[in-house]
């Protein structure tokens, strides 16, 4: 159940012109169900297998500024003023440090009720 939500999960956003790449490890190469799932997918995903790898790792990117309505420059600026503020060096460590903060909460916290 969860490998088929997680299927069309991915394929939805292959379908909206998103890109994956997986890395896995090296001793799940040839496992049946990793084959099927690679040959399931449409669109612009890759799988490569390295010795080491680790235990999970998602990056979404490109759909950010769509997302906020503004320019790719202006979103990288702000993500670069963010990473600055919180002292990230890398944008793995900026997602941990923003989700570890609490600024999401914030945000959720600020949204204004939609009943009426």
């Amino acid at each position: 159940m969860a490998q088929a939500r997680s299927l069309t999960r991915d394929q939805d956003l292959l379908s909206r012109g998103g890109r994956i790449r997986t890395l896995y490890q090296h001793t799940l190469r040839h496992a049946p169900s990793l084959l099927a799932r690679c040959e399931q997918l449409r669109g612009d995903a890759e799988a490569r297998s390295l010795d080491e790898v680790t235990d999970r790792l998602i990056v979404v990117d490109s759909a950010i500024a769509d997302r906020l309505g503004m320019n790719v420059r202006t979103a990288r600026v702000h993500i670069a003023k963010l990473a600055a503020t919180l002292g990230s060096e890398s944008r793995t460590q900026l997602g941990y440090l923003i989700g570890r903060s609490g600024i999401l909460d914030q945000e959720q916290d600020q949204e204004p009720s939609r009943e009426r």
